[in-house]
This record gives structure tokens, sequence and C-alpha cells, in this order.
């Protein structure tokens, strides 16, 4: 496994830019869904907003292959960060506070240039450290978010308490802009990451690596709908935690939201540190990593429900660190399994239908259960989704397992 004093200063740097953009991207969606509550007390609107959101990362995601062609993945980075950051001084420097019109619109815009963001980031990966080191280093991407989502969401609820919303969106555009002139300085290759021989993994595939690879389209077509099934139950959480959040103090409406997401971060963090043996333990019991990804979903979602179907504060936040736990943990193993993709298979690409069919799933989502808030319980809205959406996973992984067993 990768130490963490054989990574160079350059990549230490590089994880700081993300956690920067990373924070920034956390404060702005939890401040933009809680004050376009306030504004408009609706959850429909609100899911509409966020179907926007969504929208837009889908148009990133089918640009993104395209923009690859003419600029590197660096400079996309770059100017997504850039135009996040210009967006968000947009809002800032509005007429009236966050202009009602632009909190519905440029939500579009902040999708779409985080949807670039997020498919040039993960192609990356491999080039840095190599493809077998792929999952230490999506596991310490995870870190990295973790410890983002913490700081914004403490951060988020603090600052919406304190601060007028338009000097919120001053700062995010900052820290955005400086992430963005950070990741434009910065050139890193694999060969700035010196690993002796004896540390390096193998080579030779694993059993299951190589069915995997032979059946590539049938496995990462499951993986696929699993992840639309990820994307269109985790709906419930992006259009529910604000709700949850004002039903639980109608004076600080973000208070909730943001421990909530704090205490997921720091499941996410934890979660960096087991993640890689945790799969290669399980990979023992002859799992692939396609059906390790699924079961680690279907628990995800068991635990988010939990949060909402407990009433005291410190059940909730204990269910929401696990479920950061596990939520880390199918990240990083659903961005191995599609980094690790055959010769003449572009990374990109494989990315790029990935981030396109989560958002579309999520968006779907958002627009269903934003909805279903406005006519039920959140209890009985979180029952009923996350309850479907673990079914569609079992489903799933009858499927994957079913194939490996024949392949065996």
């Amino acid at each position: 496994m990768i130490q963490l004093n054989q990574l160079p200063l350059k990549m230490w740097v590089w994880l700081g830019a993300k956690q920067l953009s990373d924070i920034s991207a956390f404060i702005n969606t939890i401040v933009i869904s809680v004050y376009a509550l306030s504004l408009y007390d609706n959850p429909i609107i609100l899911g509409f907003i966020l179907a926007l959101k969504m929208s837009g990362s889908v148009m990133g995601a089918f640009l993104t292959p395209v923009l690859s062609r003419f600029w590197s993945h660096r400079i996309i980075q770059t100017a997504s960060d850039y135009a996040n950051g210009i967006i968000m001084l947009a809002l800032a420097f509005s007429p009236e506070p966050a202009h009602p019109a632009l909190i519905v619109v440029l939500p579009f815009f902040m999708g779409l240039f985080q949807g670039t963001f997020h498919v040039s980031l993960y192609t990356q990966v491999p080039q840095f450290l190599g493809a077998n080191f792929r999952h230490q280093m999506n596991s310490l991407l995870a870190s990295i978010h973790g410890i983002a989502v913490v700081i914004g969401g403490i951060l988020a609820g603090i600052l919406y308490d304190f601060l007028p919303v338009q000097m919120i969106f001053l700062i995010d555009g900052g820290t955005f802009l400086l992430s963005g002139v950070i990741f434009f300085a910065l050139r890193i290759n694999s060969n700035q990451l010196n690993v002796s021989a004896s540390d390096r993994p193998s080579s030779k595939p694993e059993k299951f690596d190589m069915v995997m690879l032979k059946n590539i389209w049938m496995i990462v077509g499951v993986i696929f709908i699993a992840r639309f099934i990820e994307a269109f139950g985790s709906s419930t959480h992006n259009v529910g935690f604000p709700i949850l959040s004002r039903e639980f103090s109608l004076e600080n409406p973000a208070f909730l939201v943001g421990w909530i997401m704090a205490l997921w971060g720091a499941g996410k963090i934890f979660a960096s540190v087991i993640t890689p043996m945790a799969v290669n333990k399980l990979k023992l019991y002859y799992l692939d990593e396609s059906s390790i990804f699924i079961c680690f979903l279907a628990i995800t979602f068991l635990l988010f429900l939990g949060v909402f179907w407990s009433n005291s504060l410190w059940v909730i936040l204990l269910f929401s660190f696990l479920a950061g736990i596990f939520d880390a943990a199918t990240e990083t193993v659903y961005y191995a399994i599609l980094q690790h993709s055959p010769e003449g298979l572009a990374t990109d690409r494989l990315i790029s239908i990935s981030y396109f069919i989560e958002r579309a799933g999520m968006g779907l989502g958002i627009l269903l259960v934003g909805y279903a808030f406005s006519i039920a319980s959140t209890s009985t809205v979180s029952g009923i989704f996350y309850l479907v959406s673990i079914i569609a996973s079992l489903f799933c992984l009858g499927i994957t397992i079913t194939k490996a067993k024949e392949q065996n």
C-alpha cells in the first residue's frame, strides 16, 4: 500500500486545492438549498432547482470527453473552478440578496462545471499513481472529500446563522478561484511518485478481475444500473436533509444538515483507512469488485434510512457517520472498477457515461422525491425510496454473483 510520506509535495498541494473546491461546492449546495427552501417554502421547487443542477452535471459529463481532445484535464479542472467562482460572485453581487431568478437559473451552470470537474478528476487518477494503486488513491480522495464535507457542513451551518447569504457566496467564490489558480499552476505525472519494487502490487491480474475484463460490457452494464439506483436513492437525502433540518429547528434551518454533513464526512475520512484492506479481505470470500460495490451500496441506503427514522440527535449523527463510511467505500470501489478499463475502452468515456447515468438518476429521483415530500412525511418518503432502492440493489447483486459463479 502507498505510504503517505511517499507522496510528493506537489501531490499534497493538488489534494489541498481539491479540498478547497469540495468545501466550496458543499457550502453552496447547503446554503442554496436552505435559502431556496426559505424563499419558496415548497419542496417541489427545491427539487426542481436541484434537478436543474443535475441536468447541468449531465451536460458537463457529456462535454468532458470532447473537451479533453483539445485541452488537458488539468486545464478543464482549472476552467471549471474559475467558472464556478464567477457564478458565486454573480450571486454575491446581485442587486438583492441572492435574487430568486439567479437561485433558479445558476444552479444549472454550477452543475455543468462541477460535472466537467468531476469527470476530469477521476480520469486523472491512474495517471498519477498507476492503475495498480487506484484503490489507495481513490480512498485518499474520499478522505480528502470527507474532510471537506466536515468543514463545509459545519461552516455552512455557522455562516448561514451569522452572515448574509451574499457574503457567504462571496467567500465561496473566492475559494473556487483560489483552487483554480492552484490547479493551473501544478503539473503532476506518475513519474513524480517513486515507489520501491517491493511495495508495488503484483501486475498479474486476479482471477475475478480477469472475469470482469472478459465480460466488461455485461459487468459495466449491471454496475451502471446499480449506479443509477444509487443516484436515484440518494435524491432522498439530497432533498430530504434540508427539510429534516428545518423540522428540527425553524430558528436555524441549516444547523442539523450542517452536522449531518460533518458526521457523514467524518465517516468518509475513516473509510479511507479501512476500505482498501476491506476490499482485499472480501475478495478472499470470492466476491468480485462489482459485487462488493453493490453490497456497500445496499448497506449505505439502510444507514441513510436510519437517519430519517431516528428521533434522537445523537442517533441521527451516528447513522450519518456510518453512512459516510459505506458511502465512501462505495465510491472508492466504483471508480476503481471504471479506472481499470481494458485497452481500447477510454476511461474518460466510461466515467463520462457513468456520470451521465448518475446525474440522470439523481435528477429523476429529485423531481419525484420533491413532490413526495410535499404530500407525505419525511419518514414515509424516505422509507419508500430507500427500500425500493435496496431491493433493486439486491437484484443487481444477484446478477453479479451468479455471473461470477458461472465463470468460476
